[in-house]
Formats: structure tokens, sequence, C-alpha cells
């Protein structure tokens, strides 16, 4: 019962459905309800002097401690309508109960504190907010997404749908939440589309070293593996930025008949590593331990070229010439800005995990890797278990099962989370053109607008709700606030 000592006074701060998210870059409002199988009912609720806590029990018979500091931090008074924090957690150290009572309907409770301030805490909220070892595993269990096998198709969305509608960008966003990859179809040839594309997402990141787009095309003088015919080894793009591209898109302008392979590969580096780590624990903890270097060192670049000075050598002894680019896209270098002076490192292991050692982030790139700063003894084990992981995503079973290959057609655009699939393309032969124009978005403008638009769309159409694993160093955290 509501005890009739509360002072209207008071200033009663209620967790309503809007949500009330601090501090946790994990936490998402509007999944889900599922989410939450268990009774959010309280039976009771008592004082714990000693953790100057509450004791909240529910009437499915669990029994939750709530630490008397993190409820008064968590006070809806505490958030400005903004959603920032009013004040700090530091604030509230000696945050002490005196009193706590349950509603009438068991559905919230009110604390007060002796300092005289009262909160009020939906019932729900606090369910879903428990932090109990065992409440945390099941909000992150399915957050682990399922890999595409080399048998099954890439999901696919109409260019008119997505374009048109936020119901078909979200159709687009849950394909790569889930599959980690999505191709639109019907998009036209139309030089600068991508870029069109990406801003129903989110702006175009990563801009500096490439240009907000730029054109996948065999050059005369490449500055890039990616502009020659070679065949590409499994990559990701730009791991030498602390943050990495989130999205990756690559639109497909021409791809002439007479072009032999050239045909485009995929695969679930995620799910790589959990493979890996399962057949190999040794040398999976150490690509997840010894730091790798990963560098981009332009040596050659047309803003350093003195034209008093000899022009600038390839490193086959070759000189280069590097002329702008045409305006129609096509020529000697289609990528000026591939040619701007640079470097960029970045040191870290090749896989990330949290403090319980799930896997969280894999960075994958040896064509843009610099040297390895290690003990002797370290270097050893780092190029043992190097050499097993490059075998284990370029041959045999795991490799044969989870590589997707697919030619483009002119006209379709391909989006991947380019934090979770790593990428790569067979040898091109013949004398026709194939031209990909592409660019990039952040990982956490994309992801935020996956999780808006779900939101938006408020509706379970049989497809997986929560938010799976992007490959950002971080698990999600899936809460819902509906009723």
């Amino acid at each position: 019962m509501m005890q009739s000592s509360l002072r209207r006074s008071s200033i009663r701060c209620l967790m309503t459905k809007r949500s009330m998210v601090i501090g946790s870059q994990n936490s998402f409002e509007g999944m889900a309800d599922t989410i939450l199988k268990t009774s959010s009912r309280v039976d009771s609720a008592t004082i714990v002097p000693k953790e100057k806590g509450i004791q909240v029990n529910w009437l499915d018979g669990r029994a939750i401690i709530f630490n008397g500091t993190w409820l008064r931090v968590n006070c809806s008074s505490n958030i400005h309508f903004s959603g920032q924090k009013i004040k700090f957690s530091g604030d509230f150290l000696d945050a002490t109960p005196s009193e706590v009572s349950v509603s009438d309907d068991s559905r919230s409770i009110s604390v007060h504190w002796t300092d005289g301030h009262a909160s009020e805490f939906e019932s729900k909220w606090l369910r879903l907010y428990d932090n109990s070892a065992s409440s945390m595993i099941t909000r992150t269990q399915g957050s682990w997404p399922t890999a595409l096998r080399s048998w099954e198709a890439i999901p696919t969305v109409s260019f008119s749908k997505f374009m048109d509608s936020d119901e078909g960008v979200y159709e687009l966003l849950r394909n790569v939440n889930n599959s980690g990859i999505c191709v639109l179809k019907g998009c036209g040839d139309e030089l600068g589309s991508v870029k069109s594309i990406a801003k129903r997402i989110s702006p175009t990141s990563h801009t500096m070293l490439y240009g907000d787009m730029f054109n996948v095309i065999t050059e005369e003088k490449p500055v890039n593996i990616a502009y020659t015919n070679e065949r590409l080894r499994l990559h990701q793009d730009l791991v030498y930025y602390e943050s990495p591209p989130g999205l990756q898109l690559l639109h497909c302008i021409k791809f002439g008949d007479d072009v032999e392979g050239g045909e485009s590969l995929y695969m679930d580096i995620m799910e790589a590593a959990l493979q890996f780590g399962k057949k190999f624990p040794d040398e999976f903890k150490v690509l997840t331990s010894i730091p790798a270097t990963f560098q981009k060192n332009r040596n050659f670049a047309k803003d350093d070229i003195d034209p008093k000075k000899p022009a600038p050598m390839s490193p086959d002894g070759k000189s280069i010439d590097l002329e702008p680019m045409p305006k129609d896209g096509y020529g000697i270098t289609a990528n000026e800005t591939a040619t701007l002076a640079c470097y960029m490192t970045y040191h870290r292991p090749h896989i990330q995990l949290d403090k319980d050692d799930d896997i969280t982030a894999v960075f994958w790139a040896p064509m843009f890797e610099g040297v390895l700063y290690a003990p002797n003894k370290a270097l050893r084990q780092y190029y043992k278990a190097y050499s097993k992981f490059q075998m284990f995503i370029e041959s045999g079973e795991f490799a044969s099962e989870y590589t997707l290959k697919r030619k483009m057609r002119v006209g379709e655009c391909v989006v991947f989370n380019n934090r979770r699939m790593v990428h790569g393309r067979e040898e091109i032969r013949g004398n026709g053109v194939r031209h990909l124009q592409g660019c990039y978005t952040n990982i956490d403008d994309s992801l935020s607008r996956y999780i808006t638009l779900q939101n938006k769309q408020g509706k379970d159409d049989g497809q997986p709700s929560n938010v799976k694993r992007w490959g950002n160093g971080s698990i999600p955290f899936i809460v819902s606030h509906q009723t």
C-alpha cells in the first residue's frame, strides 16, 4: 500500500514510458516487449541498510537489491527534458533511502531519501535494468548475429522503396543488422548516386583519404590495390582509423559483358573469430592480446610534387605522373583525393573482447599492416596465430561454408557493415570495364538511424527485432519501455 505519509511537497520523479537512458551507449528504447518475459509486478520492497539500497521482491519470487546511489542517479528529476543529466553520479555518493513503499497496483515503488527528496520508479523499469549477473546475461542473449552461409542469398530491397519511404530504409538496415549485408536493386547507373543512397541512412564519413565518394575501377597508374585487376583478398576498410567506417556502400555503374571474374566476396569476420576461438583457443588468445599495427602511408603524393624535382617513384622503380581526375570519372587517376599525402597508424589486437571475454569487434586488413612492435617471443606467437587465422578464413571448411560470392550487376548497390563483414574480389580478366562507386557512413550514426526507425515502425513483422552486435566494440543492451 502507498503510505499516506508521502508529502505533497516532495518531488515525485516518475519513470515514464519515455526512455530515460543515462550513461550507457548500449541502451536502446522501444525494442520488442518480448525481451522481457518475466513478471514486472512488485510484491514488496524493503530498505537494506548495509547496502544503502532497496530490496525489491517480485510476485514471481525473484528478489533484487538495487544500490541506493544508482537509484538516486537515475531518478527522473535528474534528467533534463533534452535527455541530459542535470547532476552527476558523484553528487549522490551518500544517497541513503529512509522510506520505501509499493503502489496499490504493484507497478511502481516510491522511495524517500534522508535529504528529503522523493522518487518513484516503475517496477517494469527496475526489472529491465536489473544488473544481477543472470539478468545481464539474459539481456545480451540473442545479440550474436547469424552469419550467412555460402549457399544463402544476400537479402535485397528495392531502390524505389528505399528512396521513397522510411520503411524501405528500415528494411535495408534491418537486413544489415541481422545479416551484415543487403543489396539495393534497381538503382540505375548514374554517377554519384551512391552518395544520395548513403544520405538516406546518415551523412557520409571518412572523407579525407578518398573524398566523399570513391571509384573502384582499374587505373593505368593505380595508387591502391583496389584500382587494379588483381584479386583482392578479404579485408576491412580503413582499420587504421581509431573508429573505422561503419557501413560501406558500393554501387555498380558498369560491368562489361566481356569482363571475366571480378565477383565480390564477403564473409562475417565476427563469426570467423568465434569459430576460430572454439577450434584454436591458444591462438585466439594471442590475437586478442598482441596489438597489430594498422597504417596508411602514402609516400608519393600529388601535393608533394615539385616540378623542379624528379617525379616520385613507385616501389617497382617506375616514375609516377599523377594527373588530375577527368570530369567524367575515368582516366589515369579516377580518385584524385587518393593521391594526397597522409600518414595514419593505429595499434590494436585483431580481436577485441569485453570484460566477460565476449567478442565485440574484429579488425582484419593484411594489406594495411605496418611494422609489428613486440618482443621476439610475442612475435613468434603472433605470426603462428596470424597464419592459422588467415588460413581459417581463406581456405578450408569454414571458408568454404561462409564465403559469400556474388557478381554485381549494373544498377545494384551493396550495403554492408564494414565492422562485421570482410570483403574482397576475384581477379578481373578480359577487356571490359568494371566500375563501382563507393562511400562510407559512421557506425554510430547508422546504428542510431536503425534504432530510431525501429522505434518509429513499432511493429513486429516476424523478423528479429533486437539489435545485433555491429562490431563497434559494444554489446547491445536491449530494453523495452512499452507496457
